[in-house]
């Protein structure tokens, strides 16, 4: 019989990692930090509000573990704190939530209570705002002519999603092209090559030569890849809201490939 909650941090499920662990309870942020800041001035009605994006979370967990005697559970103790020691932030999935991770690090030094074969604490963790989705989502469309606009819906996310883009040139541009994302205008000046690939990630700023998504959604990172930011001026869009957000290609045409993760409050 399983009780209470089973980890996968890392990849590892603290099932097998420190099966001596038991997660009873698990306490989360119903929301992100609010950062808004409040300003009351002298005169004032009130006061102004200056809105701030959301910040990050916590989560508690109460914890025992249970060994067969003192040895066991002292070897259970530096499992439990070698399977939790990171020096950055990594995926964490959560039993009752298995579509979904935080990326999340521990931040206090977890002080155990011991007592024969017996040990209580509590972990504390420090998470991204949202939960992603282990599955991507994407959607793959053609702009046949300069502009042309198309309307991409991003599923069951709560919270607008910061998208990942493949453009394959069908022509040769010489100066380049332009990307609207949710109303917000990203230049590349360059030339293209017909038959040229662009990674255009809005989740890191970033623009690279070739097809490097999946790699991203999969690694967190763009290794190999040429980084290819010299000609580029404006912001990385968002995607959501009701309806979905309009993505227009301009000034060349091309496949795009759009790629994300559901984001979950």
């Amino acid at each position: 019989m399983t009780y209470g909650y089973t980890l996968t941090f890392d990849g590892s499920s603290s099932a097998t990692a420190v099966p001596e662990l038991i997660v009873q309870t698990v306490d989360r942020d119903l929301l992100p930090a609010v950062r808004d800041e409040y300003i009351e001035v002298p005169g004032y009605v009130g006061s102004f509000l200056f809105s701030e994006v959301d910040g990050d979370r916590q989560l508690l967990m109460s914890c025992q573990l249970i060994a067969s005697g003192t040895s066991e559970r002292r070897t259970a103790v530096r499992a439990l704190a070698q399977y939790l020691r990171k020096s950055s932030t990594k995926r964490l999935v959560i039993s009752d939530e298995p579509d979904r991770f935080w990326l999340a690090k521990i931040v206090s030094g977890i002080p155990v209570t011991e007592r024969q074969a017996r040990g209580s604490f509590q972990l504390q963790w420090r998470t991204s705002p949202y939960a992603e989705s282990i599955s991507t989502y994407e959607t793959s469309v053609t702009a046949t002519a300069a502009p042309e606009s198309f309307v991409i819906d991003v599923g069951a996310s709560q919270v607008e999603v910061e998208p990942i883009i493949e453009i394959t040139a069908t022509e040769t541009s010489s100066d380049g092209f332009a990307l609207t994302i949710g109303g917000v205008v990203l230049d590349y000046a360059g030339s293209v090559s017909n038959g040229a690939v662009k990674t255009i990630s809005c989740r890191s700023a970033t623009v690279v030569t070739g097809a490097y998504a999946d790699i991203e959604l999969d690694t967190g990172t763009f290794a190999g890849a040429q980084l290819d930011m010299s000609s580029v001026t404006g912001a990385f869009g968002v995607l959501g809201g009701d309806g979905g957000s309009t993505i227009t290609l301009s000034r060349m045409t091309g496949r795009m490939r759009v790629v994300w993760r559901e984001l979950y409050l």
